[in-house]
């Protein structure tokens, strides 16, 4: 197979839009090259569209990215069956061009990128630059190590400096800033903690200042552009939960993490964190014992009342509407089985209802799904007011087809993601009621599990989930099933 040239580069072009165009010379037919977009903070609050570069012979390409004036977005490019990254994370701005051909190399059957552009080139090599030691060191080693990695990107960085707008550059430098503490807090939290998020009581924490000083220490960089950094919003979220932990007696659950971002956090970085908090609501589901369902309902109520970034606030208002208890669950109508025959939610009214989505390749979920089964549903199968529905949830672009749910449903040697009396549904590759759902559920992460009342009206969409058959979660969400069936 003939190569073809993989050039990229950033042009300014009148607008605010960004104009993506590019050319394929003779790509590999088995390969999908896919464009990921997206905002800050957006990672948490939906599932990314990625657009997908359609490989024919000596065609040409050409697609609109909307960028509103005085915003920027993040854009990477990756080779979608492998995974693989072909370009930095790239900052793209109103009026950007950015025009690509791609060039396949036979001999290691993938693509790479070549760059023309000084720009996309210094956000490669931040990338590039961002390989972390592996923890063979002492603590204050890696420490240092991070510490060097960070200033040798924040190098980078202030050598383009010319070439970037002062939005870009500081944002950048957030981002930096914000996966170097992100690691290093990482290494904290791995000296003193388990990953249970108890203190180990065999440990001396003989570093309680620099603790406590590495937490509180603030960022170099004026709070409008750490705002908008994504990386160091992470580093934040993930402050609030070491701290917790850190002080003791405070339980690691969502109410103690919602008071703290109340009482810490103010404006936008307040609002962005609120968004991160409901959207990685699942952690609560294994790490502590799920979210009640009123404490989840009233303090969406508080954070909407208190948000002030208009695009969050509808977030937090669709959650309400979509997630909190009493809301009518969405009606989806799916293929049953590989039968053909159609199913719908409704179908099931009348009945108590647990909604199980999962991935094809989530290990969690296979746990899940037989400790459920031989824990929970093996007491509760005799119930014919009680019916789980099992759906194999991926979006419609997804390369799991109907063959990989076959295997799954089927079961694989000793893995069974499904069961026989469970209602098995197909929602993945080619059906777009799989992204409905994802959209309306607002899914991140698997398994998803929803537990309905007779009525169709959502009970709990934030269960307590388990993928050990010791955990006390296993009898708390059979006293929660046991509880809607005897209501």
């Amino acid at each position: 197979m003939a190569a073809a040239a993989f050039i990229f580069s950033v042009t300014c072009c009148y607008g605010n839009n960004v104009n993506v165009v590019g050319k394929f010379i003779n790509p590999h037919p088995a390969l999908k090259v896919r464009l990921k977009v997206w905002s800050t903070g957006d990672n948490d609050m939906a599932i990314l569209p990625r657009y997908e570069l359609v490989a024919v012979d000596d065609s040409t390409f050409s697609f609109i990215v909307d960028v509103q004036r005085n915003d920027f977005k993040y854009l990477t490019l990756f080779e979608e069956n492998t995974a693989t990254s072909l370009l930095g994370t790239q900052y793209i701005e109103p009026g950007d061009k950015i025009e690509m051909e791609i060039e396949f190399d036979p001999q290691l059957q993938s693509y790479r990128t070549v760059s023309n552009s000084r720009k996309v080139e210094c956000f490669n090599l931040i990338s590039a630059s961002n390989q972390y030691p592996e923890p063979n060191n002492s603590f204050e080693t890696l420490f240092d190590q991070i510490d060097s990695l960070k200033n040798l990107r924040l190098k980078i960085l202030d050598n383009n400096r010319t070439i970037l707008s002062k939005r870009v550059f500081n944002v950048a430098a957030a981002d930096i800033y914000g996966d170097a503490c992100f690691k290093q807090l990482q290494l904290c939290f791995t000296e003193y903690m388990d990953f249970s998020f108890k203190q180990l009581p065999s440990k001396q924490l003989s570093r309680n200042r620099e603790f406590d000083r590495f937490i509180k220490k603030k960022a170099p960089i004026d709070e409008e552009f750490l705002a908008e950094s994504d990386s160091y919003l992470k580093f934040l979220n993930f402050s609030v939960s070491a701290t917790l932990v850190r002080h003791g007696n405070t339980e690691f659950s969502f109410l103690n993490n919602f008071e703290f971002i109340l009482t810490r956090f103010k404006g936008v970085i307040r609002d962005k964190m609120l968004a991160r908090l409901f959207s990685d609501r699942n952690i609560y589901s294994y790490y502590s014992h799920g979210i009640s369902p009123g404490i989840f309902k009233s303090s969406l109520i508080k954070a909407t009342q208190l948000c002030e970034e208009p695009n969050i606030k509808r977030y937090l208002e669709m959650i309400y509407s979509n997630l909190a208890e009493g809301s009518e669950a969405y009606d989806f109508s799916l293929e049953k089985d590989t039968s053909n025959i159609i199913f719908s939610l409704s179908q099931l009214k009348g009945k108590v209802v647990l909604l199980d989505m999962w991935g094809y390749s989530c290990t969690g979920c296979y746990l899940f799904a037989k400790i459920f089964h031989n824990e929970v549903y093996s007491k509760l199968k005799g119930d014919t007011s009680f019916a789980v529905v099992s759906i194999m949830l991926e979006p419609s672009t997804s390369k799991y087809n109907i063959v990989s749910y076959k295997e799954r449903l089927r079961g694989r040697g000793n893995e069974s993601y499904t069961y026989s009396d469970y209602e098995n549904l197909y929602a993945a590759s080619g059906v777009k009621e799989a992204d409905n759902i994802i959209n309306h559920y607002r899914i991140v992460a698997s398994p998803f599990v929803i537990l309905l009342d007779k009525e169709g009206k959502i009970i709990s969409s934030t269960l307590p989930l388990f993928t050990s058959p010791d955990s006390p979660n296993v009898s708390l969400l059979r006293q929660i099933i046991l509880d809607a069936l005897n209501s």
